[in-house]
């Protein structure tokens, strides 16, 4: 689970929103299909293009992973917030993993990187 500090807090049924958990790992197939209907519904005519590299699909994926109605995000975000969380996003959408799973792997890499190589057995 990531957990992202918002810049400027949001309201959402009287309570105050400072950090969103970001909880992408749980996210199922019908999870991204049903953010991606909404998405095209909200992009009317326009559609959506390429779903991972769209807005409106990365906020809801985002808000799907928060645990909140993507319109909490869509009408009250700060730019900059809203930029960051499309992102994030984005970032699991084209890589599958959260961050939490690339710092295994890339610990996992170094690891690797470190090892120092046997050489093959030399044959006579």
């Amino acid at each position: 689970m990531e957990k992202y500090i918002l810049k400027k807090p949001l309201m959402h049924n009287g309570k105050e929103i400072k950090t969103l958990n970001l909880d992408f790992d749980s996210l199922t197939r019908g999870d991204l299909k049903r953010c991606l209907r909404e998405a095209q519904i909200t992009s009317g005519k326009k559609g959506v293009g390429v779903p991972v590299l769209n807005e409106e699909y990365q906020l809801r994926v985002a808000a799907k992973a928060a645990g909140i109605p993507a319109v909490v995000l869509d009408d009250e975000m700060s730019g900059k917030d809203f930029t960051q969380l499309c992102l994030l996003a984005q970032n699991f959408l084209l890589d599958g993993e959260s961050e939490e799973d690339e710092e295994e792997t890339s610990s996992k890499a170094e690891q690797t990187r470190n090892t120092p190589m046997t050489p093959p057995p030399q044959t006579t």
